[in-house]
């Protein structure tokens, strides 16, 4: 530590910590603590009630017998500590870039240490010698045939047959499930798919249906599975009675142009439908391509930056990302959301501290390319970007805009900023020809 010059009755030293901070430690000698003990016995005296006195009467002595030596200097230190330091840091001329942590080492005489958060630093490496190479965003042709194939999946429909079931079909059943005379399962009108690998309500139930016919039923017994709810019952005996009311198959359309013109695609004819794909996909492989040479320029631009932040910052990105996330996903409250998850305030945090620790990262250094390259957000875009995010809530849509004017801007306008710093250092990273590199900054 590094003492510093005392200040008439205070004795500071100080040191620099890791995670840009200062820790201070201030010692108070007798003399200061004069005039703040009496203020604090005057203000004692005119709460507690003492026998004999009137409320402000008692004379000291009594006071500090009544409520003892240490909660009087506590109370004292409580009031005296910040003022002092405030006092320190303008002496020292420091700039605490969040909330202090106090600690009280000792209370007579006092000393006190105070852990002052400082400014991140953050130091950006030559980001105009970052070069990329876009991929060609062609689409295969047989990835269009598939997108179709999955398209007129997506149309089928079930249609009633008369003839015994078989894999792949929809039947309806009664199930009725028995162990020792127990009824374990017992479905009316349930819906079933009969696929080759579902094992519920045990192995082979599928096999033992596959074959049946409408309206009849039919009696077997299956083990029941290992892993069954209730464990009293895994792998015993189970006879089964099913009773098949329905059967329907997959019935998939033709690809054809009846079929392109029943789809909302604005289209007339299958060609069309097909172009029409083949432009999706390539947008979103152009969107995957984009992507992925911002995730490159990203990394190569963190490889060679250095930051380092005060601890708090990450806290407050949790902080952040729980707000998020309960918004997210319309948690009411955060007791609520973390009763649901079946953990703790601090295993959620500590589960969501790396990623904390990355967006800081990548906030701090895409904050300094936007300072270099004076790269800002107009209050207009912010608003653009609230309507665009609400437009989807229907009947809650001014509610919701109205929720992300006052709790969601600051984080908007911290996103839109991320994206057009990014859109600027993909821009550079294009270029063919490099620009004047700038020098490396580095702030404190």
């Amino acid at each position: 530590m590094v003492k510093s010059p005392s200040r008439g009755r205070l004795k500071t030293f100080s040191a620099k910590l890791p995670g840009c901070q200062l820790q201070l430690r201030i010692e108070v000698e007798a003399e200061e603590l004069q005039e703040p003990l009496e203020k604090t016995y005057r203000r004692l005296a005119s709460r507690v009630s003492i026998p004999g006195f009137r409320k402000g009467k008692a004379p000291r002595y009594l006071v500090e017998r009544y409520v003892g030596r240490e909660a009087v200097l506590k109370e004292t230190l409580n009031d005296l500590i910040p003022r002092l330091y405030e006092q320190v840091i303008k002496e020292q001329r420091v700039e605490p870039f969040a909330e202090p942590k106090f600690e009280i080492i000792q209370l007579e005489p006092p000393i006190f240490e105070v852990t002052v958060p400082l400014p991140p630093r953050v130091e950006v490496g030559d980001y105009h010698a970052i070069k990329v190479t876009p991929e060609k965003a062609e689409v295969p042709e047989g990835e269009i045939e598939k997108a179709l194939e999955r398209l007129r999946k997506s149309q089928a429909y079930w249609e009633p047959v008369e003839r015994p079931c078989r894999l792949g079909d929809a039947v309806v059943l009664d199930i009725e499930g028995r162990v020792e005379g127990e009824i374990v399962v017992n479905e009316k009108g349930h819906w079933y798919r009969l696929l080759s690998e579902s094992t519920w309500p045990a192995p082979d139930f599928v096999q033992q249906v596959v074959g049946m016919s409408k309206k009849k039923g039919k009696e077997f017994v299956l083990s029941l599975p290992l892993d069954f709810p209730e464990s009293r019952l895994a792998g015993k005996e189970c006879h089964f009675k099913v009773f098949l009311h329905e059967v329907k198959e997959e019935s998939v359309p033709e690809l054809d142009d009846d079929f392109a013109r029943s789809l909302d695609w604005e289209v007339n004819s299958l060609e069309e439908l097909r172009e029409k794909v083949r432009l999706r996909l390539r947008e979103a492989m152009e969107q995957e391509a984009r992507s992925k040479l911002e995730r490159e320029v990203l990394e190569a631009l963190m490889g060679f930056s250095e930051v380092e932040f005060p601890p708090i910052l990450v806290e407050m990105e949790i902080d952040q990302l729980i707000r998020e996330e309960l918004r997210r996903r319309g948690w009411p409250s955060l007791e609520d959301f973390l009763r649901n998850l079946g953990k703790s305030e601090e295993e959620l945090r500590e589960e969501l501290r790396p990623l904390a620790e990355q967006r800081l990262t990548r906030s701090l250094i895409l904050g300094k390319v936007a300072e270099k390259e004076s790269i800002s957000v107009e209050e207009s875009e912010i608003e653009a970007e609230i309507e665009r995010l609400s437009a989807p809530a229907g009947e809650r849509q001014e509610q919701f805009r109205q929720y992300l004017r006052s709790q969601g801007k600051e984080s908007i306008k911290n996103e839109l900023l991320i994206r057009k710093t990014m859109e600027r250092l993909v821009e550079v990273a294009l270029r063919e020809e490099p620009e004047v590199p700038g020098e490396p900054t580095s702030e404190t």
